[in-house]
């Protein structure tokens, strides 16, 4: 586990993504967390923040760059980054397939 700042860790299963964000990106995404954790997760609000409803205490944060990152709320307050993925991974589950022409 790795502390970015008071309120917000990224998971070590997560570094490999976080290392390889740019700066700007890893930024962002800091300062938001930072803020969400200063908030009962009842005042945040879809579609930034969704819960992953059959999982507790994880959701899912919009971020720029068609980024989406899965963190946790711990007992204490902390948010926890778990992984950090792009949009289109979601949409390939989601979108109908289309089949091959021939």
């Amino acid at each position: 586990m790795t502390t970015v700042t008071d309120r917000v860790q990224v998971d070590s299963l997560a570094m490999f993504a976080w290392r390889t964000l740019p700066e700007a990106d890893r930024l962002h995404i800091t300062q938001r967390l930072d803020e969400l954790a200063k908030l009962d997760p009842t005042d945040w609000h879809e579609p930034e923040v969704r819960p992953i409803r059959h999982l507790k205490n994880i959701y899912l944060l919009a971020a720029p760059n068609e980024l989406r990152v899965a963190f946790r709320r711990e007992d204490d307050g902390k948010l926890t980054v778990y992984d950090i993925v792009l949009q289109g991974f979601f949409d390939q589950f989601v979108s109908p397939r289309k089949e091959a022409v021939s």
